[in-house]
């Protein structure tokens, strides 16, 4: 056997178990910036050609990245038919990419070799945020540790949290499951912010002598209330700053993100509620008792209720915190998403059929939705007047989603089903990552809930 150096295009290609391979972009271009490192295996055939016995891909990926030369090892003859089968399926079959860890730790060594990310990323055929992602993990012990068989997105996401046990196991069991990890990512972000507002309140509350207790769940206890529901003995509406001297005074302390938000607003608010935890033995008189006919009746108090209602009571009102706080966190992301998607050059598959339920049904225009997937009215106009057909049908659509999505609210995930169904899965259909409350909004509009 020797080896050679030999033009990829004089080499004719023998029998193989493999056919035409595609030769995408990525392997192309890393031929023709480092060649081909693992030497393909040829043999002298009798009318003079030299034919390929392994290495198909990367002699047609050679060619086609114009490299004068590649290695090859030269048999004596042609393998054996079945010798042959046997090393090209084991060649083709056994082969393993490098795993996220493997990845990580490669472009955290060039890093420290002083190669820049930006060079990193033009070598290894990887965005710039791969790059960064790669070097978060690799600094990280439990990303390192649980990367096997993840995503680096997935990945890097262990790093972000790896001092939260808790947060682990919630992204190695959305990894898992096959969740989108944006929305993964923007689920912890937001309950990590949540957390950290909650605990500076509590803390400038109890440095300053207040009682804080847990936020109540519904139904409330028949000795608790707001007291900003209740009256004095004298029949008037208690003060939040006197009942401060009440032995039943407490705060519960509520963070909560708002649906609508401007960049430049703060989204969250942080709320302090007064409650008084035994109002009936503190002398307070709760004006809401008295009963009423028709609209007016109170909701039944938890006093009132058997256990089954108590806690039929208790999932309901879990389950409407818990969907709204979803969809506010799917939100962002679904945005964030709308910017690349209003970008594109040609409208996906399915677009007319949506233009026009979407005209028939729902838009109403506007200068304040184009923004929303990265338009503008007046320059959109101009672009109108000289696009292709596939960019104006794109641009169409495109006016027609933004219209959708500012008219949707903070209760689209019950209220608006028959038009945010049908919406969301349009966009999953196009590449949008949906999280578990979409979906099942999707399911739910089918199914024809209100």
């Amino acid at each position: 056997m020797n080896l050679i150096q030999i033009d990829p295009a004089k080499i004719a290609i023998g029998a193989n178990i493999r056919s035409i391979p595609t030769l995408d972009p990525e392997f192309v271009e890393s031929i023709r910036q480092f060649g081909v490192l693992q030497p393909v295996v040829v043999y002298p055939a009798p009318d003079g050609e030299v034919m390929l016995a392994y290495g198909q891909r990367r002699t047609l990926g050679a060619i086609a990245a114009k490299r004068d030369t590649i290695p090859a090892i030269v048999l004596d003859g042609p393998p054996a038919d079945v010798e042959r089968v046997y090393h090209q399926w084991v060649e083709n079959e056994q082969r393993e990419g490098l795993s996220v860890k493997d990845k990580a730790v490669a472009v955290d060594q060039l890093a420290l070799f002083g190669v820049s990310a930006g060079e990193i990323a033009t070598a290894l055929s990887l965005a710039p945020e791969e790059v960064v992602a790669a070097q978060k993990v690799a600094k990280s012990q439990t990303a390192l540790d649980h990367s096997n068989g993840l995503s680096l997105e997935f990945a890097e996401l262990l790093a972000e949290f790896e001092d939260d046990a808790e947060s682990v196991d919630h992204i190695l069991q959305a990894a898992d499951e096959d969740e989108a990890p944006e929305h993964v990512a923007a689920f912890l972000r937001e309950g990590r912010e949540r957390t950290s507002r909650y605990d500076a309140a509590v803390a400038d509350l109890e440095k300053g002598g207040v009682k804080v207790i847990d936020a109540p769940q519904y139904p409330w206890p028949a000795s608790m209330e707001r007291v900003s529901s209740l009256n004095g003995s004298d029949g008037k509406r208690l003060d939040a700053t006197a009942h401060a001297e009440c032995p039943g005074h407490a705060v519960y302390v509520q963070v909560i993100k708002r649906w609508r938000q401007n960049d430049s607003d703060d989204p969250w608010e942080t709320t302090v509620v007064p409650v008084c935890t035994d109002w009936p033995a503190n002398g307070h008189k709760d004006p809401y008792l008295q009963s009423r006919t028709g609209q007016d009746t109170p909701k039944k108090k938890a006093a009132d209720m058997t256990d089954e209602e108590r806690e039929k009571a208790r999932v309901e009102r879990r389950h409407v915190i818990d969907s709204k706080k979803a969809w506010v966190t799917a939100t962002p992301v679904r945005r964030k998403w709308l910017l690349e998607f209003g970008a594109r050059k040609e409208a996906p598959a399915g677009a007319e059929v949506f233009i026009a339920r979407t005209l028939h049904s729902w838009i109403t225009l506007s200068k304040s939705h184009l923004p929303l997937v990265g338009l503008e009215q007046d320059k959109t106009s101009k672009e109108l007047a000289r696009a292709s057909v596939k960019r104006a049908t794109h641009i169409t659509l495109a006016i027609a989603v933004a219209s959708i999505e500012e008219h949707l609210n903070d209760d689209a995930w019950r209220s608006q089903l028959d038009h945010a169904g049908p919406y969301l899965e349009a966009l999953g259909k196009w590449g949008y990552p949906l999280s578990d409350i979409e979906k099942r909004m999707i399911n739910d509009a089918k199914k024809g809930k209100k």
